[in-house]
């Protein structure tokens, strides 16, 4: 449990950037929400230099007034064809949690910046924030693997030890 809890936390808090980035690897852009992937060679599938030979599009810019709000796109993972190391490798399991975990980070960021904007010393994303790259989300679900792993192990062998023990 101690390793599954970051790797799901992590996948969790940085949903929308992992489903930008999972939507780059399948070779279309999937960003829609506050602050994925913004910024200059950030890995996350979105924004400009990032490898994932994608340009700026209007989808991209920045509503007006808010300068940290992205307009949404129509395209979703949902849409998507996708090939089979995808279902191998557990993706729909890890794009899962991540919409869940966005989900409820969008929730509590609105609420939060309800209350934030009558002192107006709240941001939601700035310029200082850390953006996750591909290296760290695989690092998280490579923990929720081990977790479960030795969960599954520590639980076999209990069983196993109880069954064979001599009496």
């Amino acid at each position: 449990i101690a390793y599954m809890g970051p790797g799901l936390v992590y996948l969790g808090v940085n949903g929308d950037a992992f489903l930008a980035f999972c939507g780059g690897w399948l070779g279309q852009r999937v960003g829609n929400g506050a602050g994925a992937g913004i910024g200059v060679g950030n890995g996350a599938g979105v924004g400009v230099g990032n490898g994932a030979g994608a340009g700026v599009s209007t989808a991209d810019l920045p509503v007006a007034g808010t300068a940290h709000q992205i307009m949404t796109t129509a395209s979703t993972l949902e849409s998507i064809s996708k090939p089979i190391w995808w279902y191998l490798l557990g993706f729909p399991i890890w794009t899962k949690i991540a919409q869940v975990g966005k989900t409820n980070m969008n929730l509590k960021i609105d609420d939060a910046a309800g209350m934030a904007y009558e002192t107006e010393a709240y941001s939601a994303y700035d310029e200082n924030s850390m953006l996750p790259n591909g290296r760290e989300f695989f690092i998280a679900i490579f923990f929720i693997c081990f977790g479960v792993l030795s969960a599954v192990a520590g639980v076999a062998s209990n069983v196993y030890v109880q069954l064979n023990r001599d009496d």
